[in-house]
């Protein structure tokens, strides 16, 4: 009976070690993050009516803010883009910005550009986060539009 309890309690104590070995990896443990791009892949296109449409689709466990989507031209061009549509996000209490609306899985806006019947430069800006607690900085993805074209490609430096 002695042998019993006393293989009984190195069993408990050895459990409760590989317990406490595990608790202290995990809190050690750091999550591991994606490049921005992997996060939050962008693509951009031209739709019926000229309107230039950024398309993300968001990995699992980040989200972008739908307040930080923007669209504007360089400066010192004849290009200009109108007033953004961006469809109603997800409400979030967000530690760093407050009440916000974000994007989960997907998300879409678009603007539509004159550019004049010439090419135009534009920007598509943006900002997310992990849920695991890493906040990116604002992104700006540079695209050119060529509206008579119907095209819109990404420029060196932004390829997709």
């Amino acid at each position: 009976m002695w042998s019993v309890k006393t293989g009984l309690v190195a069993l408990a104590i050895a459990l409760a070690a590989i317990g406490h070995a595990a608790a202290q990896d995990w809190l050690v443990e750091e999550p591991e993050f994606l490049p921005v791009d992997e996060a939050f892949i962008l693509s951009a296109e031209l739709d019926g009516d000229g309107a230039l449409v950024a398309r993300w689709k968001i990995a699992d466990g980040y989200y972008l803010y739908r307040h930080r989507f923007a669209f504007k031209t360089r400066e010192g061009t004849g290009a200009q883009v109108g007033e953004a549509t961006i469809p109603p996000g997800k409400a979030k209490v967000d530690e760093y910005f407050g009440e916000v609306e974000v994007y989960y899985g997907q998300a879409r806006a678009s603007a539509p550009v004159r550019a004049g019947g010439e090419s135009a430069e534009v920007g598509i800006g943006y900002q997310g986060c992990a849920e695991a607690g890493l906040c990116y900085p604002p992104q700006t993805r540079w695209v050119a539009v060529a509206p008579a074209e119907g095209t819109v490609s990404f420029l060196d430096g932004d390829k997709r």
